[in-house]
C-alpha cells in the first residue's frame, strides 16, 4: 500500500507500485529465516547494503542464532556469511532489533545485539529487553541505547562500554513505573525545539508518553494533546515532517486498526492532531531534522560485537 504527502499536512492513496512503477524481483534468498528483526548498513565497507537479521529462540531458552547476509551486489543476491566472520559461534538469542553503529570510532560499523530471556539480568546479555533504537540522549557524541518493552537506558562510557542509567535519568518522571512499562515502540525527537533529544513512548496497554530532555542530564514527563492523549494501544511510531512545515510530526499505528494518525507539532504544544498555523520554520528545526554523525566510541563488553574490515 503506498500513500503520497500531498504536503498540505494529509496523504493520497497511491495506485499499486507493482506494476509499472516496479517489476517483482527474484526472491533474493535461496532459504527460509524465521526473521524477528533486521538492520541494514555497508558492514564490508564496500557501498552495499548488508542485512542482520535476528530470529526467534524460544524466550532464549533454545537461542536461534542471527544470520549476516552479505549483498553480491549487482547480481542482486543474498549469501549467509555469519560462520565466516565469527557471528554464528558467538551469539544467539531471541532480541528483535539488531543495531549497527560504530561505537569506537574506527570508520567501521558495530553490532549491538539484545538477547531476551526470562527470568532477566542485567545488560544487554539476558536482559527483559527485545528492541531498542539509539540515539544521543546525553549529547556527548556517544550513542547510548534506548531498550524496551522493559525500559533501560543504557549511556556509552567508552569504547564499546555502557552503564544503566534508567534510575537516574528518570527520577523525576512520576509514577516512573506506569510510565516505562508495555512500551512497544520508541523514537527520538526534539518535541519542544530546544535541541535536545526526547523520546516518544508508543504503549500497548496504556497512554503513550513523552520523556522531555532536560539539559542532557534527565528527563520529564511531557504533556500530550489531541489523538496522541486520548488514545493508547499503539505498536509503532516514526517520527518525521510529514507536512514540511518544519515541526516534528509523530505516525503511530494500531496492530488492529481502530485507526491510525498523525500527531502533528503546532509551536507551543507538544503534539496534536488537526491543522495550526506553523510560525517560521527557523524557530522550529532542531537536531531532529540533520543527520546524525557516526562516531560513537565505546568499550568491548558481552553482548556487543566489533565491527572489522574484510
Amino acid at each position: 500500500m503506498l500513500d503520497w504527502n500531498n504536503q498540505r499536512g494529509g496523504f493520497v492513496r497511491g495506485r499499486d507500485p507493482l506494476p509499472p512503477a516496479f517489476v517483482r524481483a527474484p526472491d533474493p534468498l535461496a532459504f527460509l529465516i524465521n526473521a524477528h528483526g533486521l538492520t541494514a548498513g555497508d558492514i564490508f565497507l564496500n557501498g552495499a547494503s548488508d542485512f542482520v537479521v535476528m530470529q526467534g529462540g524460544a524466550n532464549g531458552n533454545q537461542p536461534a542464532t542471527p544470520r549476516l547476509l552479505r549483498s553480491s551486489g549487482h547480481s542482486r543476491r543474498l549469501r549467509q556469511v555469519q560462520r565466516a566472520t565469527g557471528l554464528e559461534a558467538d551469539t544467539g538469542g531471541r532480541g528483535r532489533t539488531p543495531l549497527l553503529v560504530d561505537l569506537d570510532g574506527d570508520g567501521d560499523l558495530d553490532l549491538i545485539l539484545l538477547n531476551y530471556v526470562v527470568p532477566a539480568e542485567h545488560g544487554f546479555e539476558n536482559a527483559n529487553v527485545e528492541r531498542a533504537i539509539h540515539t544521543d540522549f546525553n549529547g556527548d557524541g556517544r550513542m547510548n541505547v534506548v531498550a524496551f518493552p522493559f525500559f533501560r537506558l543504557s549511556q556509552a562510557t567508552g569504547n564499546l562500554a555502557f552503564a544503566d542509567v534508567t534510575n537516574r535519568w528518570m527520577a523525576r518522571v512520576p509514577n516512573r513505573g506506569l510510565v516505562w512499562s508495555n512500551v512497544w515502540a520508541a523514537a527520538e525527537l526534539d518535541a519542544n525545539g530546544d535541541g535536545q533529544w526526547d523520546l516518544y513512548l508508543a504503549k500497548t496497554g496504556a497512554r503513550d508518553a513523552v520523556q522531555l530532555n532536560v539539559n542532557n542530564v534527565y528527563f520529564v514527563l511531557g504533556l500530550l494533546t489531541g489523538f496522541a492523549a486520548s488514545s493508547g494501544g499503539h505498536v509503532d511510531v516514526t517520527v518525521g515532517y510529514f507536512d514540511n512545515d518544519g515541526a516534528v510530526d509523530v505516525f503511530l499505528s494500531y496492530a488492529a486498526t481502530p485507526r491510525n494518525g498523525i500527531a502533528r507539532a503546532p509551536e507551543g504544544v507538544l503534539l496534536t492532531d488537526g491543522p495550526a498555523p506553523a510560525p517560521p520554520p527557523s524557530s522550529r528545526c532542531g537536531p531532529a531534522g540533520r543527520p546524525r554523525p557516526w562516531r560513537r566510541p565505546q568499550r568491548r563488553r558481552r553482548g556487543v560485537t566489533r565491527g572489522g574490515r574484510r
